[in-house]
Protein backbone atom coordinates (compact mmCIF):
# COMPACT_ATOMS: atom_id res chain seq x y z
CA UNK A 1 0.00 0.00 0.00
CA UNK A 2 2.53 2.61 1.02
CA UNK A 3 4.61 1.78 -2.54
CA UNK A 4 1.28 2.63 -4.55
CA UNK A 5 1.04 5.35 -2.37
CA UNK A 6 4.26 6.59 -2.83
CA UNK A 7 4.22 6.04 -6.82
CA UNK A 8 1.09 8.69 -7.27
CA UNK A 9 -1.08 6.00 -7.93
CA UNK A 10 -5.16 5.67 -7.07
CA UNK A 11 -6.34 3.90 -4.54
CA UNK A 12 -10.35 3.07 -5.12
CA UNK A 13 -12.77 1.37 -3.37
CA UNK A 14 -13.17 -2.35 -4.52
CA UNK A 15 -15.18 -4.03 -1.34
CA UNK A 16 -14.24 -5.42 1.88
CA UNK A 17 -14.19 -9.18 0.94
CA UNK A 18 -15.06 -9.03 -2.25
CA UNK A 19 -18.79 -9.80 -1.16
CA UNK A 20 -21.33 -9.27 -4.21
CA UNK A 21 -23.25 -6.19 -3.96
CA UNK A 22 -26.28 -7.92 -6.31
CA UNK A 23 -27.11 -10.19 -3.60
CA UNK A 24 -27.23 -8.71 -0.37
CA UNK A 25 -30.15 -6.40 0.68
CA UNK A 26 -29.80 -2.22 0.37
CA UNK A 27 -28.50 -2.06 4.15
CA UNK A 28 -26.00 -5.13 4.07
CA UNK A 29 -24.57 -3.42 0.93
CA UNK A 30 -24.13 -0.22 2.62
CA UNK A 31 -23.01 -1.46 5.73
CA UNK A 32 -20.02 -3.57 3.76
CA UNK A 33 -19.38 -0.36 1.88
CA UNK A 34 -18.70 2.02 4.63
CA UNK A 35 -16.65 -0.31 6.55
CA UNK A 36 -14.36 -0.57 3.32
CA UNK A 37 -14.36 3.01 3.13
CA UNK A 38 -13.20 3.41 6.68
CA UNK A 39 -10.44 1.42 5.95
CA UNK A 40 -9.46 3.23 2.83
CA UNK A 41 -9.31 6.13 4.37
CA UNK A 42 -7.69 4.94 7.67
CA UNK A 43 -5.05 3.67 5.07
CA UNK A 44 -4.59 6.56 2.80
CA UNK A 45 -5.51 9.43 4.60
CA UNK A 46 -8.30 10.31 2.30
CA UNK A 47 -11.64 9.31 1.03
CA UNK A 48 -11.78 7.30 -2.32
CA UNK A 49 -12.77 8.88 -5.71
CA UNK A 50 -13.90 5.91 -7.27
CA UNK A 51 -15.61 2.66 -6.89
CA UNK A 52 -15.52 -0.64 -8.94
CA UNK A 53 -18.47 -3.53 -8.09
CA UNK A 54 -16.68 -6.88 -6.95
CA UNK A 55 -16.92 -9.16 -10.44
CA UNK A 56 -18.83 -5.75 -11.87
CA UNK A 57 -21.79 -6.85 -9.70
CA UNK A 58 -23.53 -3.68 -9.72
CA UNK A 59 -26.52 -3.32 -7.91
CA UNK A 60 -29.53 -1.47 -8.11
CA UNK A 61 -28.84 0.05 -4.57
CA UNK A 62 -25.29 0.65 -5.53
CA UNK A 63 -25.53 4.43 -7.07
CA UNK A 64 -27.30 5.48 -3.88
CA UNK A 65 -24.49 4.21 -1.96
CA UNK A 66 -21.78 5.37 -3.93
CA UNK A 67 -23.48 9.40 -4.44
CA UNK A 68 -24.38 9.14 -0.53
CA UNK A 69 -20.86 8.54 0.23
CA UNK A 70 -19.35 11.16 -1.93
CA UNK A 71 -18.02 9.10 -4.79
CA UNK A 72 -17.38 10.59 -8.07
CA UNK A 73 -16.79 7.58 -10.80
CA UNK A 74 -17.96 4.10 -11.00
CA UNK A 75 -15.92 1.09 -13.01
CA UNK A 76 -18.12 -1.63 -13.06
CA UNK A 77 -19.72 -0.93 -16.36
CA UNK A 78 -19.28 -2.10 -19.31
CA UNK A 79 -22.10 0.26 -21.25
CA UNK A 80 -19.70 2.19 -23.92
CA UNK A 81 -16.34 2.94 -25.25
CA UNK A 82 -15.93 6.43 -23.78
CA UNK A 83 -17.04 7.74 -20.60
CA UNK A 84 -21.12 8.32 -19.61
CA UNK A 85 -22.78 9.67 -16.75
CA UNK A 86 -24.99 7.13 -14.26
CA UNK A 87 -28.34 9.71 -13.20
CA UNK A 88 -31.16 9.11 -10.58
CA UNK A 89 -32.90 11.28 -7.99
CA UNK A 90 -29.97 11.37 -5.44
CA UNK A 91 -27.40 13.13 -8.52
CA UNK A 92 -25.24 11.26 -10.89
CA UNK A 93 -21.47 10.06 -11.18
CA UNK A 94 -19.20 9.45 -14.04
CA UNK A 95 -19.12 5.67 -15.64
CA UNK A 96 -15.76 4.85 -16.08
CA UNK A 97 -16.46 1.52 -18.53
CA UNK A 98 -14.20 -1.65 -18.96
CA UNK A 99 -15.06 -5.07 -20.61
CA UNK A 100 -13.48 -8.33 -19.56
CA UNK A 101 -11.50 -8.13 -23.24
CA UNK A 102 -9.63 -6.28 -20.69
CA UNK A 103 -9.28 -8.13 -17.77
CA UNK A 104 -6.46 -10.25 -17.21
CA UNK A 105 -9.14 -12.85 -15.05
CA UNK A 106 -10.75 -14.33 -18.69
CA UNK A 107 -7.33 -14.84 -19.58
CA UNK A 108 -5.13 -15.98 -16.75
CA UNK A 109 -7.14 -17.78 -13.86
CA UNK A 110 -7.37 -20.95 -13.25
CA UNK A 111 -8.83 -22.26 -9.01
CA UNK A 112 -10.44 -25.39 -8.01
CA UNK A 113 -11.60 -22.73 -5.33
CA UNK A 114 -13.63 -19.89 -7.95
CA UNK A 115 -14.46 -22.95 -10.17
CA UNK A 116 -13.13 -21.22 -12.84
CA UNK A 117 -11.40 -24.31 -14.51
CA UNK A 118 -10.40 -21.87 -17.98
CA UNK A 119 -7.45 -23.05 -19.93
CA UNK A 120 -4.54 -20.54 -19.51
CA UNK A 121 -3.54 -18.35 -22.24
CA UNK A 122 0.03 -17.22 -23.06
CA UNK A 123 1.31 -14.34 -21.56
CA UNK A 124 1.66 -13.40 -25.21
CA UNK A 125 -1.87 -13.88 -26.43
CA UNK A 126 -3.58 -12.35 -23.51
CA UNK A 127 -1.85 -9.35 -24.85
CA UNK A 128 -2.39 -9.05 -28.21
CA UNK A 129 -5.99 -9.17 -26.82
CA UNK A 130 -4.75 -6.19 -25.26
CA UNK A 131 -3.28 -5.10 -27.81
CA UNK A 132 -5.57 -4.89 -30.18
CA UNK A 133 -8.46 -3.58 -27.59
CA UNK A 134 -5.76 -0.57 -27.10
CA UNK A 135 -5.36 0.52 -31.13
CA UNK A 136 -8.76 0.27 -31.76
CA UNK A 137 -8.90 2.71 -28.86
CA UNK A 138 -6.88 4.89 -29.98
CA UNK A 139 -7.62 5.03 -33.28
CA UNK A 140 -11.52 5.91 -32.39
CA UNK A 141 -10.41 7.93 -29.58
CA UNK A 142 -12.33 5.80 -26.62
CA UNK A 143 -11.45 4.54 -23.11
CA UNK A 144 -9.17 1.90 -22.27
CA UNK A 145 -8.98 0.68 -19.14
CA UNK A 146 -7.30 -2.53 -17.88
CA UNK A 147 -8.07 -4.42 -15.07
CA UNK A 148 -5.32 -6.09 -13.83
CA UNK A 149 -4.88 -8.50 -10.87
CA UNK A 150 -1.39 -8.59 -9.24
CA UNK A 151 -1.83 -12.47 -8.41
CA UNK A 152 -2.26 -13.05 -11.93
CA UNK A 153 -0.33 -10.52 -14.10
CA UNK A 154 2.36 -10.36 -11.22
CA UNK A 155 3.93 -13.36 -12.49
CA UNK A 156 7.04 -12.72 -14.97
CA UNK A 157 6.21 -13.52 -18.35
CA UNK A 158 3.09 -11.55 -17.70
CA UNK A 159 4.29 -8.58 -16.24
CA UNK A 160 7.12 -8.71 -18.98
CA UNK A 161 4.29 -8.77 -21.72
CA UNK A 162 3.31 -5.72 -19.60
CA UNK A 163 5.52 -3.59 -20.13
CA UNK A 164 6.62 -4.07 -23.33
CA UNK A 165 2.66 -3.09 -24.14
CA UNK A 166 3.28 0.22 -22.15
CA UNK A 167 6.34 1.22 -23.95
CA UNK A 168 4.58 -0.01 -27.30
CA UNK A 169 1.74 2.53 -26.01
CA UNK A 170 4.05 5.23 -25.31
CA UNK A 171 6.07 4.67 -28.83
CA UNK A 172 2.47 5.19 -30.22
CA UNK A 173 2.01 8.60 -28.90
CA UNK A 174 -1.14 11.06 -28.61
CA UNK A 175 -2.33 8.89 -25.28
CA UNK A 176 -2.79 10.52 -22.19
CA UNK A 177 -1.83 7.95 -19.45
CA UNK A 178 -4.33 9.54 -16.37
CA UNK A 179 -5.85 7.90 -13.18
CA UNK A 180 -9.66 6.95 -13.05
CA UNK A 181 -9.96 9.85 -10.61
CA UNK A 182 -8.30 12.39 -13.10
CA UNK A 183 -10.51 10.78 -16.45
CA UNK A 184 -13.85 11.46 -14.21
CA UNK A 185 -12.48 15.15 -13.22
CA UNK A 186 -11.64 15.68 -16.68
CA UNK A 187 -15.11 14.34 -17.88
CA UNK A 188 -17.09 16.26 -14.92
CA UNK A 189 -15.19 19.63 -16.32
CA UNK A 190 -16.10 19.06 -20.09
CA UNK A 191 -19.66 18.50 -19.50
CA UNK A 192 -19.70 21.68 -17.07
CA UNK A 193 -17.93 23.66 -19.51
CA UNK A 194 -20.46 22.90 -22.44
CA UNK A 195 -17.29 21.47 -24.67
CA UNK A 196 -18.70 17.85 -24.49
CA UNK A 197 -22.11 16.64 -23.64
CA UNK A 198 -21.94 12.88 -21.97
CA UNK A 199 -24.83 9.85 -22.37
CA UNK A 200 -26.66 10.44 -19.56
CA UNK A 201 -28.14 7.17 -18.24
CA UNK A 202 -31.12 7.49 -15.56
CA UNK A 203 -31.13 4.88 -13.15
CA UNK A 204 -32.71 2.22 -12.25
CA UNK A 205 -32.97 1.00 -16.06
CA UNK A 206 -36.04 -1.05 -15.13
CA UNK A 207 -38.15 -0.75 -11.47
CA UNK A 208 -39.30 -4.55 -11.69
CA UNK A 209 -38.62 -7.42 -14.04
CA UNK A 210 -39.13 -7.61 -17.40
CA UNK A 211 -42.52 -8.68 -18.42
CA UNK A 212 -40.83 -10.03 -22.00
CA UNK A 213 -38.66 -12.63 -19.51
CA UNK A 214 -41.86 -14.26 -18.27
CA UNK A 215 -42.11 -14.68 -14.75
CA UNK A 216 -39.09 -13.56 -12.30
CA UNK A 217 -37.68 -16.14 -9.77
CA UNK A 218 -39.09 -15.14 -6.16
CA UNK A 219 -35.60 -14.99 -4.59
CA UNK A 220 -34.40 -12.69 -7.29
CA UNK A 221 -37.02 -9.88 -6.88
CA UNK A 222 -36.41 -7.03 -3.88
CA UNK A 223 -39.97 -5.77 -2.67
CA UNK A 224 -40.05 -1.77 -4.11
Amino acid sequence: MDAILEGGHEIGHHHYLHEHANEMPAAEERSWFERSLDVIVQATGRRPAGYRAATYRFSRNTLDILIDAGIRYDASLFGDDVPYVLANDRGSIVELPSHYGLDDWPHFQFSRDFQTLMPIKSAAEAHRVFREEFDAAWEYGGLWVSVWHPFLSGRLARAREMRTLIRYMHEKGDVWFATLEDIAAHVRHLEESGSWTPRRDRLPYYPGPIPELGEAEPGNVEPL
